[in-house]
């Protein structure tokens, strides 16, 4: 990624796309296949179409139908799944991701600092070598000079001129106070301010607002939840149909949207969360690790970076361990010691002046030493402030510690918070898409299952013996039936049959009777507050007989039923004897059909009135 080597640059960003794309393209061909679903429609897609589960006709399976409680249970999961990686992704991906930025804003801070100061050290360190270039020159002048005439070892016992020699043979070795270095220095200790100042921009532009996160999870913990309570309630058939329409078509589109945005970000962190690794265990040569990687990238970058500037030595040596001879501070370390060899002459020197006495140094060499005392005494200054500042910047410059600056920014900072930042976000951003999308592929579960009608059955004559029964669900079939329903005084689920369409044929018994069915349905009703709609319905069934002539016909105003003469035929007919039979003939299903049986007069005008209830085992 950092190579000089354009191939290789485009070499490795391929392949960070080519893995991008593998995520991008599967979730986007997946979001695309759900639509496609859903143009299908039921006919062709079933229940991943959006449209409610149809259970077959007991008949045409062997088993009970139990594909919507296992759809139902998989979207629980999913669900459950979508809120615990929610939460996950911000307990455990943005903490981590939050310790990341403190970990760097701490670590740059204390960077920054320090850089700062060491510009200050260099800054007092050139200041006071240059004012120190003029004072050594006038010490130089001492040199043969200091008591002209007079031989001042002889009269004092000590030889002040071997001492002033040393002195400013000392001074002279100190050069101009390395300040060709210290400028160098000072250079690179601008750059590293700007390029800190640079990243710590860079991190407070991309830090993470806590609302950001909040914005994304809470919207998507609030719609699974909705969800599942709408699931909930079509398994324990309980629920409403407003609230089936609000998560059809306002829940379950905004939870959609939340979804897509989802594995899009899931996409670029997956291709963050690669390159953050790659930097975190690079290294072509021996050096592993981040180390490694910023070796490779000052190597590959020698171009924009002096390998003989300090900069680029003071990285290398700090991140491979502070090896001494590839200290590129040493210059310090030999200036200080040299400070300290001149500091120890200058000292000696004022000493022995001082032991012999200003005054008594005047007398003999008849001269006034009052100004070279001064000059002395200044030198002694100069080079008591160059030894602190180099000691302060031998100090600043310690291997320790900026070796812990490095591990807590780079070890713990990039490679260790980061790493687990981006993989928790990772991984919980791709259940959640998974859990998500599956869950949109499934959103029939919080609709009411829809029983299929056998239109062979409904069409059959219904006699008080032959009484077949049809299948239902809870709408309208289109030339079926439907049914309601509602709670029994068990609390059991009962289902009550209301046909509610006319057939449109008649048809003719041997025994000279034609049967017509109709159908009426009342208006649908509630039951207690705690319990489910229901409709009550009724099936009627008029027969007539075949025999009679158009002149023993007539029509009574009954509801447009045409009825027979009342002489021959009674249009209202008289029941009695009811009696309660089980159809005993249903063979291979698990349930009773219960229906009334109303004996009917012989000449009378026929009807039949069958309620049909069933119990919670036809499902």
């Amino acid at each position: 990624m950092f190579s000089s080597n354009n191939a290789e640059q485009a070499e490795y960003a391929t392949g960070l796309i080519y893995f991008g794309s593998i995520l991008f393209v599967f979730f986007f061909v997946w979001t695309i296949f759900i639509i496609v679903l859903k143009i299908m429609g039921p006919g062709n897609a079933g229940f991943l179409s959006g449209h409610h589960f149809v259970e077959p006709d007991p008949k045409m399976i062997r088993t009970p139908f139990k594909r919507p409680m296992h759809v139902r249970i998989v979207f629980m999961i999913c669900s459950i799944l979508v809120v615990t990686f929610s939460v996950l992704c911000v307990t455990e991906g943005y903490d981590n991701m939050q310790q990341v930025v403190v970990t760097w804003d701490d670590s740059s801070s204390s960077l920054l600092s320090l850089a700062e100061d060491a510009k200050q050290i260099s800054e007092s360190l050139i200041s006071v070598g240059r004012s120190s270039v003029a004072v050594r020159g006038d010490l130089e002048k001492l040199v043969g000079e200091f008591c002209p005439g007079f031989d001042l070892e002889a009269e004092i016992g000590i030889d002040i001129n071997s001492i002033i020699n040393e002195t400013v043979s000392q001074l002279d070795k100190l050069g101009n106070f390395v300040e060709n270095d210290l400028v160098d220095l000072e250079t690179n200790i601008d750059d590293g301010i700007k390029a800190l100042n640079d990243s710590r921009e860079v991190v407070t532009e991309t830090e993470l607002k806590d609302w950001y996160m909040m914005v994304f999870i809470i919207p998507i913990i609030v719609c699974t939840s909705l969800l599942m309570v709408a699931t909930i309630l079509a398994w324990i058939n309980s629920s409403f149909q407003w609230y089936q329409c609000l998560s059809t078509y306002v829940v379950c589109p905004i939870f959609f949207c939340f979804v897509i945005f989802g594995w899009l970000i899931m996409t670029a962190i997956g291709v963050t969360a690669v390159v953050n690794a790659d930097i975190c265990s690079g290294g072509k040569g021996d050096t592993k690790g981040p180390e490694g990687t910023i070796v490779d990238i000052l190597e590959q970058r020698r171009a924009d970076f002096d390998p003989n500037g300090y900069l680029y030595k003071g990285v290398v040596y700090y991140v491979q361990g502070c090896q001494k001879n590839r200290d590129p501070y040493d210059f310090v370390t030999q200036y200080d010691d040299d400070l300290e060899l001149a500091k120890e002459r200058l000292d000696r020197l004022a000493a022995e002046m001082d032991n012999i006495g200003v005054e008594r140094l005047g007398l003999l060499c008849s001269k006034d030493f009052g100004p070279t005392r001064a000059i002395i005494s200044t030198m002694q200054n100069n080079v008591d402030t160059l030894d602190e500042n180099a000691k302060q910047a031998l100090s600043l410059l310690c291997c320790e510690r900026i070796n812990r600056i490095y591990v807590n920014l780079f070890q713990k900072g990039s490679c260790t918070y980061s790493v687990t930042g981006l993989t928790w976000f990772f991984s919980s951003l791709l259940v959640v898409s998974t859990c998500g999308m599956l869950m949109v592929m499934f959103r029939a579960v919080w609709l009411d299952v829809e029983f299929a009608v056998d239109d062979e059955l409904l069409n059959q004559p219904i006699s008080s013996e032959d009484n077949p029964m049809a299948r239902f669900r809870n709408s309208s079939l289109e030339g079926g039936a439907a049914a309601g329903k509602y709670l029994d005084d068990d609390g059991e689920e009962i289902y009550s049959e209301y046909p509610q369409s006319r057939p449109e044929d008649y048809q003719e018994k041997d025994d000279g009777f034609y049967i017509h069915p109709y159908r009426e349905s009342q208006e649908e009703g509630r039951l207690d507050d705690d319990e489910i709609h229901h409709t009550d319905s009724t099936k009627t069934w008029e027969k007539y007989p075949t025999a009679l002539s158009e002149d023993e016909m007539h029509t009574y105003d009954d509801g447009g039923h045409d009825t027979y003469d009342e002489e021959d035929f009674s249009p209202n007919p008289s029941y009695s004897d009811e009696n309660e039979h089980t159809n005993e003939e249903a063979e291979g299903h698990n349930y009773d059909d219960m229906y009334d049986d109303y004996p009917l007069d012989d000449q009378s005008y026929n009807s039949y009135d069958s309620g049909n209830k069933y119990d919670n085992n036809r499902r």
